[in-house]
């Protein structure tokens, strides 16, 4: 990622995670600043296609880094190092 370019990289874009769609769509998800962020992969899984987003997790107060996600039916969740436990992503 370019700090220049991708202005809500946070402090330190750290533990990346692509996760994949049922669709084909790719995402990277990172974390950092105590805030987990995506943005979508373009199709060589290198770009990124669109701009860098904050998650917002429902359930859970406390995020430090190493995000997981995980789909089951329509529903994504989070796991991270400071929430041993899935919660909505």
């Amino acid at each position: 990622m370019d700090k220049a370019r991708d202005t809500n990289t946070g402090g330190e874009p750290i533990d990346p995670m692509v996760f994949t769609d049922t669709d084909g769509s790719a995402y990277l998800y990172f974390g950092g600043a105590r805030q987990p962020r995506v943005v979508r992969l373009d199709s060589d899984m290198v770009s990124t296609a669109g701009s860098i987003t904050d998650v917002v997790l429902d359930g859970s107060t406390r995020f430090a880094e190493a995000p997981h996600i995980r789909k089951v039916g329509d529903t994504c969740y989070e796991r991270d190092f400071a929430c041993p436990r899935y919660v909505d992503a």
